[in-house]
Formats: C-alpha cells, sequence, structure tokens
C-alpha cells in the first residue's frame, strides 16, 4: 500500500467514510452521510474547473501571471494538433524553434505544455537536440511550451489549501540530473532562511489568488542573483516523494490531505 493509499485509509476511518477503489485504482468513491465524493489518481477536486485547467497549463498559468506583472519564467506555445503529419509545417516549426534557440545563448528546454513530474522534459543545446526532442514531443502531446534555460540555484515548492501555506521546502539538484524533479533524484531540505521564506509566501499566495484557487503545490525556482519566477503551478497535489525522504512529517503530511478531503463534503 503506498503512502497515499495509507493516509486515506487513516482518514475515512477517523471521519467514517466508506470509500471504493474504481477503474483501475485510477477514481476513489467516497461516500459519506449519503454524499458521493470523488478523488482521480491523487486529484482532490476542490478547484474550481477553469482554475484547475489554467493552473495545469503553464501557457496559460504564464499567461495569467505575466498579465498581472509576477515574475514567470518565459514559456512559448508551440501547438502541433494539425500539424503531426505536415512535413513542411513541422519543418517551418523546426526553423522557428531554431531562431529562438539562437536567440536564446543557444540553450533552451522543451517541453509538453500540460506534462508532469519532469516527464519528456529536454535540455536542449544542440540543434540536433532541437530537432530530435521536438519530433519526439510531437508523438507524446499536442501542445509544446519551449523557454529560454534558466541558470538556477535552487527550487522550491509551496503547498497551499485554503490561502494557507501549509508546506514548503526546497528541492535541491543531485549530481545526476540537471532537473530538481524529486523523481529524477533531487533532495529535500527545510527552508532556514526567513527572508527567502516571506519573499517565496508573497509570490507564492499572490499566484494563488490570482488563478483563484483552492488546492494547489507551487513551483518557484530561485537564480544565482537571487530572484524568484514561478515555474509551474499543479492542482494534482503530491507530497509523496517529500515524505520518502522526511517520514516525520506524515502526521503534518496527513492533515493536509484530511482538510482537503473535508472541504469535498462542505459543498
Amino acid at each position: 500500500m503506498d503512502i497515499f493509499n495509507k493516509m486515506l485509509k487513516e482518514i475515512c476511518e477517523i471521519e467514517n467514510i466508506n470509500y471504493k477503489y474504481i477503474s483501475n485504482d485510477y477514481i476513489i468513491v467516497l461516500e459519506k452521510n449519503k454524499k458521493y465524493r470523488y478523488i482521480y489518481n491523487y486529484l482532490i477536486g476542490i478547484n474550481s474547473e477553469i482554475s484547475g485547467i489554467i493552473a495545469d497549463d503553464k501557457y496559460a498559468m504564464y499567461e495569467i501571471l505575466k498579465y498581472h506583472g509576477l515574475n514567470v519564467i518565459e514559456y512559448n506555445l508551440i501547438w502541433c494538433n494539425q500539424n503531426k503529419d505536415n512535413k513542411l509545417e513541422i519543418n517551418k516549426t523546426i526553423k522557428k524553434l531554431i531562431e529562438y534557440y539562437n536567440n536564446n545563448n543557444k540553450h533552451i528546454v522543451l517541453k509538453p505544455n500540460k506534462g508532469y513530474a519532469g516527464i519528456n522534459v529536454f535540455n536542449i543545446e544542440t540543434i540536433k537536440d532541437l530537432k530530435d526532442n521536438f519530433l519526439k514531443l510531437l508523438n507524446y502531446t499536442d501542445s509544446i511550451v519551449v523557454n529560454p534555460f534558466y541558470k538556477i540555484k535552487n527550487e522550491h515548492r509551496i503547498i497551499i489549501l485554503n490561502n494557507e501555506i501549509r508546506l514548503m521546502y526546497t528541492k535541491n539538484l543531485s549530481k545526476n540530473s540537471w532537473q530538481f524533479n524529486l523523481s529524477k533524484g533531487s533532495y529535500v531540505t527545510k527552508i532556514e532562511d526567513e527572508k527567502l521564506k516571506k519573499k517565496l509566501e508573497n509570490l507564492a499566495l499572490k499566484t494563488y489568488s490570482l488563478l483563484n484557487s483552492k488546492f494547489v503545490s507551487i513551483d518557484i525556482i530561485e537564480d544565482y542573483n537571487n530572484n524568484l519566477y514561478v515555474l509551474e503551478v499543479n492542482s494534482s497535489v503530491a507530497i509523496f516523494k517529500y515524505l520518502e525522504q522526511i517520514p516525520s512529517d506524515y502526521e503534518l503530511v496527513k492533515k493536509i490531505y484530511y482538510d482537503a478531503i473535508m472541504e469535498l463534503f462542505k459543498n
């Protein structure tokens, strides 16, 4: 039994919630006092539909935060739905990407617009890598984003529920990956610098408010000049890799999920 399912079992026992796994365990049906609620693959659906869509769409999130003047990393959208089998259009897009690559110090990042966990994220330093990985992404997704490569000192994650910051930590780069994802081997440290904490809180809460969110995780990068930029927002909040490294926070994390599930039954 994984950590989430263990927590869910404990929460349901405390609150007399009946639960059942269906659809190859992707969906969990919760029932309390004849009210039915659902969890989908760790997504506890207390965000509004539009808020969740925008949070998980990197380009939409970027456009909204940029519109409101927040520090957010630059994303450019490549919409591929009409062009996957059109060699002429593919070559035109590759030509534009090469121009973008040359205008950004010949170092960019390609990734799915709606990706997660660092999957199919490519660090592009050569034109060959650019072409090969763009064509690879065409087989995986209809929308791709490209951004300049940022020299990142640290990446920080902030978990917010009902306008309250519930957990903050730093993801530190491992020697074996250029990505800060815990699934790629990065390691967790707590944030001790109070000034940094305050800056992260301010940017995270502004982001949260502008997206009209209720329960999200927000990733913020810190560059070597100590500038902060929002990297992405996730409406599916997974804290399990964190717990693998800091198991002493089990009850703290369980309380976050407990409160999120209780929020489901308020409406």
